[in-house]
């Protein structure tokens, strides 16, 4: 299944096609980024994870994909980022009926990139310090799609 997207747009797409050429396998599409110049993520440009999907050069369509490359963490514990349960939501509500604070989200206080082909062994991880002036650079230089072992060489 796939969506639309504007085939113009900045981004940067991470892809396995095998560890080294001895070994390549089918393309694996791990994840797409684009870049944020808000602010709302503090100084510089955020690059975000795409939630829609993949999108190759040139493509006006985003595949869509299973998983994400980007974990947030308040500390050294992990802030899951997935819609609450109608479990949760209930629990919420009890805390509340009973007079009790309602649970809250930790502050995010750092983010985790975690590169993995489901194909061959090949996983890198960076944090945003490392990846994102690798991405800057990349989008200055007109490239749209990286291979894994492409960029965990340059992590």
């Amino acid at each position: 299944m796939s969506v639309a997207a504007d085939p113009y747009a900045e981004f940067v797409s991470v892809y396995c096609d095998g560890v080294d050429a001895r070994h390549p396998h089918a393309m694996w599409m791990i994840g797409t980024f684009r870049p944020d110049e808000s602010g709302k993520y503090g100084e510089g440009v955020y690059w975000g994870e795409s939630v829609q999907g993949y999108q190759s050069p040139g493509s006006a369509e985003l595949v869509r994909l299973q998983g994400s490359v980007t974990a947030f963490l308040a500390g050294d514990e992990f802030v899951p980022q997935n819609e609450p349960t109608e479990d949760d939501m209930e629990a919420q509500m009890a805390r509340i009926v009973a007079g009790e604070e309602p649970i809250e989200k930790p502050d995010i206080t750092r983010t985790s990139f975690t590169f993995q082909c489901e194909r061959c062994s090949l996983r890198s991880r960076a944090r945003k310090e490392t990846l994102f002036p690798i991405f800057d650079t990349l989008r200055h230089a007109g490239v749209r799609e990286l291979s894994l072992k492409a960029l965990a060489a340059r992590l």
